[in-house]
């Protein structure tokens, strides 16, 4: 049988990455991701085209999957002596980028411990471990560190904004956003955000209504926390938490615009008060998605930009209740 004399490209970068790593909890995935983006000279924010190049670089063959299979976003499988990825056609192009990156660390696992034999991997095949792993590595490969934290800051911290800037999707920004600001990031401004949404399929067929919205989504930054015995535990939502239950949120949907209001009570100063701006989508009128903002007070300066565009309508002062 013919044995291949040199290395793939995709086996040749993992070779180098492995050297002195022999097991795959030493595998950092922002270390990774900044290897990639160095050796194959990637852009912080990499869009659809960069990642075909980088495909391509690889020596790893991208496919459209067949419609056959309407409930896998992507998947990469060895054929011959090459790894592919096929990514379902239908995807927004969002989705594409995103499952392209996810597919390509999969493999990446998979030629760790196929040119380092003695390597012990994750199972690519078990979805509860390897999903979560792939996800963090797109993260840092499509939002890349120091890029991002400086653009949040420049656009005040306007997560929408960010999203359209860059070509993300909201729900990937806010699960990036737990990764850059974290506790010890720094001081201000402390925000928690959410994420309400309703399910496409009920948004386009023009169904959705108010209480279809849930809060999917959550981003907690600079050491902001809804642990037990905090008022901001009782008074913000949760993941599952249903927009029809805030009267702000409401009212920002019926006025189909950005509304603001003052949350006070929050502690024994008014700097623990919280700013709080809800900010619906609505496409053709029909309630799609709320993204919510609580920015504690001592960081409203830092949010400048974010009030400047919204000009939300102020709602005045809401003693302990959203």
């Amino acid at each position: 049988m013919w044995t291949p004399t040199r290395l793939s490209p995709l086996d040749e970068f993992a070779s180098a990455f492995i050297a002195d790593i022999d097991d795959h909890t030493q595998v950092r995935s922002e270390a990774l991701a900044s290897a990639v983006r160095s050796r194959y000279d990637l852009p912080p924010f990499p869009g659809i085209d960069d990642l075909r190049v980088l495909c391509g670089a690889l020596g790893i063959p991208l496919w459209n999957l067949p419609a056959a299979v309407p409930e896998t976003w992507g998947t990469n499988f060895a054929y011959g002596d090459e790894v592919h990825i096929g990514v379902q056609s239908g995807l927004r192009l969002q989705a594409q980028e995103s499952t392209i990156v996810h597919e390509i660390r999969e493999a990446l696992e998979n030629a760790f411990h196929r040119v380092k034999p003695a390597y012990v991997p994750l199972s690519t095949h078990d979805n509860r471990q390897m999903n979560g792993v792939s996800d963090r590595f797109a993260g840092y490969m499509l939002m890349e560190t120091d890029a991002s934290r400086a653009l949040l800051r420049e656009l005040g911290f306007d997560f929408a904004e960010f999203a359209r800037r860059t070509g993300r999707s909201l729900p990937a920004v806010l699960l990036r956003l737990q990764q850059l600001f974290p506790a010890s990031a720094g001081s201000t401004p402390v925000i928690g955000t959410w994420l309400f949404d309703a399910d496409w399929p009920r948004v386009e067929s023009r169904q959705a209504q108010l209480t279809d919205l849930e809060a999917r989504y959550a981003a907690k930054l600079h050491g902001f926390t809804q642990r037990k015995g905090k008022m901001t535990g009782q008074v913000f939502p949760r993941i599952g938490s249903r927009l029809a239950d805030f009267s702000v949120l409401r009212e920002a949907v019926r006025r189909e615009r950005p509304c603001s209001a003052t949350i006070t009570g929050m502690g024994l100063l008014p700097d623990t008060d919280y700013l709080v701006l809800a900010e619906p989508i609505l496409p053709r009128g029909v309630p799609w998605r709320m993204l919510v903002t609580a920015v504690r007070l001592d960081g409203v300066p830092d949010i400048a930009p974010l009030l400047a565009r919204l000009r939300p309508d102020d709602l005045g002062e809401r003693p302990q209740g959203l």
